[in-house]
């Protein structure tokens, strides 16, 4: 037997719990339905209040995947040099012109996650407003949603799911501070526009099954609870 065969964890098993229920007039007995829990939209925010026992069978599930594979650990980590060593990390969009600069997004070699930038169109050096790897290490998961600046060049929204929930919440950046502003507004699809005058944008909010589902202002200064609803989509049940 081989040194990972003897560590290997036992083979988790999900135990049957029935459940019946009727879609469509046809009734249906799925025996692991359990694993879903009941208040999943409400763990979508706050993971840690998953129910412990699909939580207990999950992390089951990873130690026994960690049983058959840790031992491939350092040969994960060549093939993803070897693949890295074929690609160009540093790799950037084309600037995009708008006004007197040239946006862009471009990753850094060994990094995972995009930066956004700028240069002045008529010459000077380019200056990084948001550093992905950099606002990812506070964090056990971060994934960017958009980023966009205002048409005044003064400010960049930009938004980002830290919890895995694919629910972005956004940010607002000043340029010549570097610094966010004291807005925040949460359980949004990523999206922003700004408003022809720069002192609002509007985003998508989704309901509790991720859905597009309302579309709002957010006037900066302003708290989201005071946002406006500008349209609302109803859907026919």
């Amino acid at each position: 037997m081989t040194q990972a065969t003897d560590k290997k964890a036992a083979v988790p098993t999900a135990p049957r719990r029935p459940r019946s229920f009727t879609t469509h007039g046809i009734a249906v007995t799925d025996d692991y339905a359990w694993l879903k829990d009941e208040n999943w939209q409400e763990v979508l925010r706050d993971p840690s209040i998953l129910d412990k026992d699909i939580r207990t069978y999950l992390e089951a599930e990873n130690v026994y995947t960690e049983s058959l594979l840790g031992h491939t650990a350092s040969l994960q980590k060549k093939l993803v040099a070897e693949m890295r060593g074929r690609i160009k990390e540093d790799d950037s969009s084309v600037p995009s012109p708008d006004g007197p600069y040239a946006y862009f997004r471009r990753y850094r070699e060994g990094g995972q996650h995009e930066m956004y930038g700028r240069m002045p169109r008529d010459g000077g050096e380019s200056r990084i407003v948001l550093d992905g790897d950099e606002l990812a290490r506070s964090h056990e998961y971060f994934r960017f949603g958009g980023s966009r600046h205002s048409n005044d060049h003064k400010l960049q929204a930009w938004s980002a799911d830290t919890k895995g929930s694919e629910y972005f919440s956004i940010h607002v950046r000043d340029w010549e501070s570097g610094k966010d502003l004291d807005d925040l507004v949460e359980e949004t699809d990523g999206a922003v526009v700004w408003s022809a005058d720069c002192k609002s944008f509007f985003y998508v909010k989704l309901d509790d099954n991720h859905r597009p589902m309302q579309v709002w202002r957010h006037r900066l200064g302003t708290a989201q609870a005071d946002d406006i609803l500008i349209y609302e989509e109803h859907v026919s049940v």
